[in-house]
């Protein structure tokens, strides 16, 4: 017995407002009779998150949860045993109020991801869950302008912010100026 998440995509690249569809299959091949259950439950879960726990700084920062919807694929029941059965879904990929989507990014101290899990509460003693996830891949295109004029900018050990002032004097000397456009 397994679950399978299929999208209708096949590079799973979804923007702001745009439907999220596939099929969630449940494969009972190689269940002799029927599977009892407590409900199949699709959930799409976006969040950032820090992505290095061992750091005492990402300790701080907790995790933003950007999407969170579910979907109730099956009520309690039972399932028939030997084939598989295909269920279709479809959500609007929509931020919760008050947050914005953010691009899909895995860096080393931070982690954007957004990811569908299914989950099949198996009854009886000792079942545990079934569960299986597919990660997707959100797009934010680039909608504010840029400025015209190009930014200037200075960086000296003085003007650095994350040194302690008694340590600027152990830093070497530098001075590093740049535009960003």
């Amino acid at each position: 017995m397994s679950l399978e998440i299929r999208l209708t995509r096949v590079d799973r690249t979804y923007q702001a407002t745009q439907a999220i569809s596939g099929v969630l299959l449940v494969n009972l091949t190689n269940s002799s009779g029927s599977v009892s259950h407590n409900g199949l439950t699709l959930r799409a879960l976006g969040q950032v998150k820090p992505q290095n726990e061992g750091a005492a700084s990402s300790n701080q920062i907790a995790k933003v949860v950007l999407l969170d919807q579910s979907i109730k694929m099956l009520e309690k029941g039972t399932l028939p045993g030997g084939g598989t059965i295909e269920l279709p879904f479809e959500f609007v990929l929509e931020p919760l109020p008050g947050m914005t989507l953010q691009e899909t990014y895995h860096g080393v101290y931070v982690t954007v991801k957004y990811a569908l899990t299914a989950v099949l509460l198996r009854t009886g003693f000792m079942a545990k869950p079934l569960e299986t996830e597919l990660e997707f891949v959100a797009e934010v295109p680039e909608t504010a302008k840029r400025p015209a004029d190009p930014a200037e900018f200075t960086i000296t050990p003085e003007s650095m912010q994350n040194v302690k002032k008694e340590k600027i004097g152990q830093l070497s000397k530098f001075l590093i100026k740049g535009r960003i456009k």
